[in-house]
C-alpha cells in the first residue's frame, strides 16, 4: 500500500494502456525494505510458537479422495 502512489498509471482504461502500465510496474525494482520497528518480539523466544503438528490440531482438513468416489 505504501508504494501505490509510485506505481505507473494507465493513460486510459483501455486494455492496452492498462497492460502497458502493468508491464512497466512489473519491471520496476522494489525499494529496499526498511527494518521492522524495534519491539520486544523475538520469534525464537515466543512462548506460543506453533509447530506443524500444532497446526494440524487447529485446522481439520477434508479427507482427500472422498469427492471422487462414485455413489453405489
Amino acid at each position: 500500500p505504501e508504494l501505490a502512489a509510485s506505481l505507473p498509471r494507465p493513460a486510459s482504461s483501455s486494455p492496452r494502456d492498462v497492460q502497458a502500465a502493468a508491464a512497466k510496474a512489473a519491471s520496476m525494482v522494489a525499494p529496499p525494505q526498511s527494518p521492522p520497528p524495534s519491539s520486544n518480539y523475538s520469534p525464537s523466544s515466543s512462548s506460543s510458537s506453533s509447530t506443524p503438528d500444532d497446526l494440524c490440531e487447529i485446522i481439520e482438513l477434508p479427507q482427500l479422495g472422498t469427492c471422487f468416489e462414485s455413489p453405489d
